[in-house]
């Protein structure tokens, strides 16, 4: 929890913010729920808005900070005829008792989906009495939300702020540009995750001026620092954080540890959920792993910090695709190396922000297994080597990634755009 001082010396009054994000709360999506407690904290009145909820495991802190409390669940679109018949009556009922809203949102774009979500944000807010100026700042949580809920900067005399995270820069392919064109131009501020991030944002064509990085804080005390070690004879543990979807290059770590099952006593655990998770089971069989690898699934943040602290060396093997782009963060890298876990991980696009080649751990080519064998084989037969880059990894993120040193910057971006409104 920050503390009274960070408080004392967050200048101004309290401010009033919405969040917007697709789904909530989304386990893997602890980047999000840190940033709403960082300013429940510091005394800002946050609420969220969501088109749906997700089902257990939650993290210890949703109920801590009674977070379904602030949250307001918009429903989840049904089908697209059921869809199109109530935003024709959205816009007929719009077109008789605000019609200048109508036609402002006409004239700046707006399309179907947009004024569908917009639509039924500003019917929620109705409801709330929480309408008109009641917010300081409305951010949208992925460039794709951002886009869908465009409407809102509009009809609203409120800041818009939208933050991008990764695979949202990629989601409308080729038609990025195009797609994103309006909102870049009609938002307040643009964050973007990581200075790689930010690249992709100007080449998408977003201005300068509009892009703000603030990097993903982690809340240290949730990953304890402890030197690793290895006892002569003992398991070597090792262990990757990451959604299992095509983008994390899991196919390569485990094809990896297959190399080297065989000369070392060996655990890899992966922690996480997605699509590819029939495929991985079918790879971890068919290579003879199933006492070697393991699937946990989705896990609770607590978990994974236990689990963390039992781990030797973490792997992240992340590659370049063409639906979801390059990794733009690695958050789980992170809270490894804040750990003093040393990494190997494929040197894809924003982890090469995060990891010093050689100092905190090792960098790979893409889709490569043999050099991602090769570096663990090293770190295996050098366990004297592994306190050190541990420290090294440690002390990179409470430099760089502080929890609290973000949030008050955020809290910088929301108090400047009100001075400037």
């Amino acid at each position: 929890m920050i503390t009274q001082e960070l408080v004392t010396g967050n200048k101004g009054r309290q401010l009033r913010i919405a969040f917007i994000v697709d789904t909530f709360p989304v386990i893997s999506q602890t980047f999000i729920l840190d940033q709403i407690i960082g300013l429940i904290d510091l005394g800002h009145d946050v609420d969220i808005y969501a088109f749906s909820r997700v089902g257990l495991p939650h993290h210890a802190d949703v109920a801590r900070y009674s977070l379904l409390e602030r949250t307001q669940f918009l429903g989840r679109p049904a089908t697209k005829t059921t869809r199109l018949v109530n935003l024709v009556f959205q816009i007929l009922q719009t077109a008789a008792l605000q019609p200048e809203d109508l036609i402002k949102a006409l004239r700046k774009g707006c399309n179907w989906r947009q004024l569908e979500s917009g639509y039924k944000m500003l019917k929620c807010l109705k409801s709330l009495d929480k309408d008109g100026d009641y917010y300081d700042v409305i951010h949208c949580h992925f460039g794709t939300v951002g886009w869908l809920f465009l409407l809102l900067k509009h009809i609203l005399p409120v800041n818009y702020v939208t933050s991008f995270y990764g695979v949202d820069l990629f989601y409308f392919g080729k038609r990025g540009k195009q797609a994103y064109r309006r909102m870049f131009n009609a938002s307040d501020k643009i964050i973007a995750n990581s200075n790689f991030t930010r690249k992709e944002l100007l080449d998408l064509g977003c201005l300068e001026d509009r892009i703000v990085v603030i990097p993903v804080g982690l809340r240290l005390e949730k990953y304890p620092f402890r030197p690793r070690t290895l006892a002569p004879g003992n398991t070597i543990n090792l262990l990757t954080v990451a959604r299992l979807v095509e983008v994390k290059g899991l196919e390569y770590s485990i094809r990896a540890v297959a190399k080297l099952a065989k000369r070392y006593h060996l655990q890899y655990k992966i922690v996480g959920e997605g699509e590819l998770r029939p495929t991985l089971e079918s790879l971890v069989f068919q290579l003879g792993l199933s006492d070697t690898v393991s699937l946990l699934g989705e896990i609770s943040r607590e978990e994974v910090a236990g689990l963390m602290n039992k781990t030797h060396l973490f792997i992240l093997p992340s590659i370049t695709t063409k639906d979801e782009g390059q990794e733009t963060g690695g958050g789980s890298l992170r809270e490894a190396m804040a750990s003093g876990i040393p990494v190997v991980a494929s040197n894809s696009g924003g982890i090469q922000e995060s990891v010093t080649d050689g100092i905190s751990g090792y960098l790979v080519p893409e889709r490569d297994a043999d050099a991602i064998a090769e570096r663990l084989e090293f770190l295996f037969n050098h366990p004297d080597i592994w306190s050190e880059m541990g420290r090294a990894g440690n002390r990179f993120v409470e430099e760089q990634f502080d929890f609290k040193k973000q949030t008050e910057r955020l809290i910088g971006v929301y108090r400047r755009l009100k001075e400037q409104q």
